[in-house]
């Protein structure tokens, strides 16, 4: 499943899967008493973020620390992660302490 918008990496059936895994299994609800809530960008797809950060707002995971991975600036409707952007909308992020943002990144390949 290759998206209509360029890579700056290209994919492989093991990122793939995962990509996938972590559209359909929102990692908020999974472990609610996590030290950090971690959420990755997609490809111009912000819902995974959206719905983390209303999770976090509403105090329904018991985690420290919010983690935002960042995007490459690069890609097609990019958006920066700074506090300033995800206090916007449509992220709409009100709890701050404890939220670390990445920013930019070149890839999310491990």
């Amino acid at each position: 499943m290759e998206s209509a918008s360029s890579r700056v990496v290209e994919a492989t059936p093991e990122s793939s899967l995962f990509a996938m895994l972590a559209y359909i299994m929102p990692m908020c609800r999974l472990a609610p008493r996590a030290q950090a809530l971690v959420v990755f960008p997609g490809l111009g797809e912000i819902s995974r973020e959206i719905d983390a950060i209303r999770e976090w707002n509403a105090g329904h995971v018991s985690a420290k620390f919010f983690l935002i991975a960042g995007q490459n600036q690069t890609e097609r409707n990019s958006i920066t992660r700074s506090l300033e952007n995800l206090k916007k909308s449509p992220f709409g992020l009100l709890r701050t302490k404890g939220v670390y943002s990445q920013g930019d990144a070149k890839t999310a390949q491990v």
